[in-house]
Formats: structure tokens, sequence, C-alpha cells
């Protein structure tokens, strides 16, 4: 079982709205900078995680509660950007 860390051992949350906020009903209402961004607070934990751990916390971090093809590819897109290493 892996650990858990809080949020707050990542630092500030990114400025990045929920789905279902103003202006954000899915996927193609975020950029890619955004998604990176995310990724890349997920990561400051410094915790181990494969490229499908990130995705999932990406998902749940942005409210996602199902993953379409369209979904995927996007957080597949912003877990590349960042790499396999912990992003300080």
């Amino acid at each position: 079982m892996r650990p858990v860390t809080s949020p707050a051992s990542r630092g500030a949350r990114p400025n990045v709205a929920r789905v279902g906020s103003p202006g954000r009903r899915n996927i193609g209402d975020y950029t890619h900078a955004e998604l990176v961004a995310l990724a890349r607070w997920i990561k400051r934990d410094t915790l181990l995680r494969t490229q499908a751990d990130l995705i999932s916390e990406l998902a749940a971090e942005l409210g996602f509660k199902r993953l379409g093809r369209r979904i995927v590819e996007a957080l597949t897109a912003a877990a590349k950007a960042v790499g396999d290493g912990p992003t300080a």
C-alpha cells in the first residue's frame, strides 16, 4: 500500500478549476499548460507513482468521475510532459 501524503505537503495547488466550475465542462476546457502544472504539483510530494497512478490523481483533482478517451489522452500527455522523476 502506498503512503498517503496530504496536499499540503505539495505546497499551494495551482489555480486550475475543477470540472463543473464555470467554463469547465470537459477536458477540452483545460490547456495543456494547466494540466502539466497540476501534474507537477501532484509530483511535488516525491512519492513514486506509475503513470497510471498520476493520471488517476489528475482525474480526481479535476473532478472527473469517468475517464473517456479524450480525458485519458490529455492527462497522459501531461503526465509524459513532467517525466518519471519527482518534480520540485
